[in-house]
């Protein structure tokens, strides 16, 4: 059955047309409401057999589309998850996020703070673009994502063989020869 009407917050007019489903429902465009509030509904006419009029009082709470951002330059170990601070210009935590690794295939990523956490596993050290492509927020929002950053994965040391243990009486002193062939330098090391 076709509903038409007209949905009015005293100062702007929306006029409508749906269907209704079969269990009474009536599903209706309301593109162009873009304030929360209160609006008088009134239902002029269904199925253009039996005229009715009725009205009534309906709230939208009209939630902004989220809207994302990223630049700038991270260094990160290789293996670890680098952390991408994010403009967050509208929208309701936590977003998804959708983003590529040097335009490869697409990525996903929840955000519950300002940061977007992209690992860095299987990754060759060097620079990679992290490009956002998309953002839906907590209220089911589709928005704007854009801006790029690129993280620069830094190369691990290659393994350390430790040279031969020198001998020595307990002093609480002794030495360790330590050979690196990374270029990165200098590494971290811990003796415990």
């Amino acid at each position: 059955n076709m509903v038409t009407g007209n949905i009015t917050n005293g100062t702007d007019d929306f006029n409508f047309t749906g269907m209704t489903d079969t269990d009474g429902t009536a599903t209706i465009d309301i593109t162009g409401i873009n304030v929360s509030g209160d609006y008088m509904i009134e239902i002029i006419n269904i199925d253009n057999s039996c005229p009715v009029t009725t009205s009534g009082t309906i709230t939208f709470e009209i939630n902004p589309a989220p809207s994302v951002s990223v630049s700038g330059t991270t260094d990160i170990c290789a293996g670890l998850i680098s952390s991408l601070p994010l403009t967050i210009n509208a929208g309701t935590l936590p977003f998804t996020i959708n983003y590529t690794i040097d335009a490869g295939a697409p990525q996903t990523a929840e955000v519950l703070s300002g940061q977007l956490n992209v690992p860095t596993t299987g990754l060759s050290a060097g620079n990679h673009s992290i490009v956002l492509t998309g953002v839906t927020d907590n209220n089911g929002c589709n928005g704007t994502a854009n801006g790029s950053a690129t993280v620069n994965v830094l190369e691990l040391p290659d393994t350390m063989p430790i040279g031969t243990v020198q001998s020595e009486c307990y002093s609480g002193t002794g030495t360790i020869d330590l050979e690196f062939s990374s270029e990165t330098l200098p590494p971290s090391v811990t003796i415990v």
